[in-house]
């Protein structure tokens, strides 16, 4: 009986946060990305409750012996590295953006926690930027920035898009948005 009030216990967890993220993922449509990362992503308590979810996994994984059953542990086992990355990241991450403009070199971002500028180890520069819409509409389907970064003397050139980060000495760039003159 204890097992499965424990059971039930967990598949409700995992039930609110799945809520909680459709929730945020509307709210970020219409407030914006900071107050969705101020009010729910960086809030204690939803970092408490992605804490008890991992609580729960572990708890599974000892009590319900899954290590005899290895593809049911490996899933478990990877839900908590995925969980310990997020965690990581967010515990030594430093948030920040930049802001590109066709033809400018950057070389510095503005941290988002306290709006001071920090220098990057490299160059960022914007060589064109286009809007793709969903067809016969006005709406908008991805933004993709074409960029050129410059690292130890030599230009690359790469695309950002809403799926496809850039990753350049071990900082990473989102498309976040983008001006209204484009």
């Amino acid at each position: 009986m204890k097992e499965r009030l424990w059971k039930n216990v967990w598949v409700v967890l995992y039930v609110v946060l799945m809520g909680v993220l459709a929730i945020a993922t509307f709210l970020e449509h219409a407030y914006g990305t900071t107050f969705v990362q101020t009010h729910i992503y960086h809030a204690c308590w939803f970092c408490g409750l992605w804490g008890a979810l991992a609580f729960g996994l572990v708890r599974a994984c000892g009590k319900c012996r899954l290590w005899k059953r290895l593809p049911v542990l490996w899933w478990h086992g990877s839900l908590l590295v995925i969980l310990g990355g997020a965690m990581l990241t967010y515990l030594t991450g430093e948030k920040g953006y930049v802001h590109l403009v066709q033809g400018q070199e950057v070389k510095s971002f503005i941290r988002t926690s306290d709006q001071q500028t920090r220098m990057l180890p490299f160059s960022l520069s914007l060589d064109s930027f286009r809007v793709v819409y969903y067809p016969g509409t006005e709406a908008p389907s991805d933004y993709k920035s074409y960029v050129s970064y410059k690292v130890n003397g030599k230009w690359k050139e790469e695309v950002i898009s809403m799926n496809h980060i850039l990753s350049v000495e071990g900082y990473r760039f989102y498309q976040s948005s983008y001006d209204p003159d484009l």
